[in-house]
C-alpha cells in the first residue's frame, strides 16, 4: 500500500491522502498489528484509539512506513518507523516526514531481524574490514527481545571473532 503526506508537522504525518494518518497506517497494516497485540478483534475492526494504547514502536517493526528516492538509478527506501498515535490521529515516527512525499508500507519478517546486521557487515568483509561496531534500531531490539543477542553473536561469527 502506498499513499503521500497530505499535511505534517515536525515529526508527525497529520495526514495521508487527506485522511488521518493513524486510519491509514491500521488500513495498510492492520493484519500484521492485530496479529501482535493477540486480540480476538479482526484487522477490520482496528482503530487508531487502539494503538494508542499499545506500544506501537515495537508493534510497528514488521510493517514500518518508507519513502523511496533514487540512488544512481536503484530505488532507496528510508524506513519511517511509527512510535505514536496523536490525538488528532496522526502518526509520530523517529524521522520527519514531509507534505508531498509517498509513503510505502514495507513488510518484514521476525526471522529477518537478527540476520540483517550481518548482511551488511558481509560487504564490509570484502573491504578488509578489521572490526565492526554495530547500531541496531531500537524498535527492532524491542520486537525481537531475548533474540538481540543472536545479532551481536552473528555479527561476531562472520567477521571472524575481531572487535
Amino acid at each position: 500500500a502506498r499513499g503521500v503526506v497530505t499535511s505534517a508537522e515536525g515529526r508527525e504525518a497529520i495526514e495521508i491522502d487527506g485522511r488521518p494518518a493513524a486510519e491509514v497506517y491500521c488500513e495498510w497494516a492492520g493484519a500484521e498489528l492485530v496479529k501482535q497485540i493477540g486480540s480476538s478483534a479482526n484487522a477490520a475492526s482496528l482503530t487508531p484509539a487502539t494503538l494508542a494504547n499499545e506500544n506501537l514502536l515495537a508493534l510497528s517493526t514488521l510493517r514500518p512506513l518508507a519513502s523511496v528516492s533514487d540512488d544512481k538509478g536503484k530505488a532507496f527506501y528510508t524506513l519511517l518507523h511509527p512510535s505514536g498515535v496523536t490525538e488528532r490521529g496522526g502518526l509520530t515516527f523517529f524521522a520527519v516526514p514531509t507534505e508531498g512525499e509517498e509513503l510505502i508500507c514495507m513488510s518484514g519478517a521476525s526471522e529477518e531481524l537478527s540476520r540483517i546486521t550481518a548482511s551488511g557487515a558481509r560487504a564490509g568483509l570484502e573491504s578488509g574490514v578489521q572490526g565492526a561496531l554495530a547500531i541496531y534500531c531500537g524498535g527492532c531490539a524491542l520486537h525481537i527481545g531475548e533474540d538481540l543477542e543472536s545479532v551481536g553473536g552473528n555479527l561476531s561469527q562472520l567477521i571472524g571473532g575481531k572487535p
